[in-house]
């Protein structure tokens, strides 16, 4: 079982203030992504370059809201184009799933797949709303789609295995969970 991970952060620090020069839907989401890794009981170190010579932070929350404004901010810039447009609305979605606007996350996600359909997380995330909408059927093939995308992406894995779980089906479910700390890899 995968117990610790390492993420390389060459894009800026995901820890540097939101709304400044060179911040945005990246840094939201590998913030956020080491977040939900550590949730989830697997220990995560973060390796960047600092927003300012001789900065040491130590990792502060960000509310959904702030993912959803910063995303925002990229999308209305209208300077983005194909998988760095689809990031924004892929993490724009992640936030307001992570409020439960639901149908509003759905909408995001769906254009985040319209811009890439090669677009795994954006797969993955979706696949997260249908499963809170308990609708299970839809959210398993988009699991399914992401892991043909990318059958790397634990994350997937891990959620594909909820969606089992919550099911009943507790050998699919255990598969899932095991392939996290086989063959995926987390990214």
């Amino acid at each position: 079982m995968l117990k610790r991970v390492a993420f390389v952060s060459v894009h800026t620090s995901p820890l540097a203030t939101l709304g400044g020069k060179d911040t945005g839907a990246m840094n939201v989401f590998v913030r956020e992504t080491a977040r939900e890794l550590a949730r989830r009981g697997i220990g995560v170190d973060v390796f960047t370059r600092s927003a300012r010579p001789g900065q040491i932070r130590r990792d502060t929350p960000t509310a959904p809201n702030d993912r959803v404004t910063a995303c925002t901010a990229v999308i209305d810039a209208k300077v983005e184009t194909g998988r760095k447009l689809a990031v924004a609305y892929c993490n724009r979605g992640h936030g307001l799933t992570e409020k439960r606007d639901l149908d509003s996350a759905m909408s995001d996600l769906d254009e985040a797949i319209r811009l890439d359909p090669t677009y795994a997380c954006a797969y993955s995330n979706r696949g997260r709303v249908h499963a809170l909408k308990r609708d299970f059927v839809s959210a398993m093939a988009d699991y399914d789609e992401a892991i043909r995308i990318d059958s790397g992406f634990a994350l997937a894995y891990n959620n594909r295995g909820d969606a089992w779980f919550h099911k009943g089906d507790l050998d699919r479910a255990l598969a899932d969970f095991s392939a996290i700390g086989g063959q995926a890899t987390v990214r």
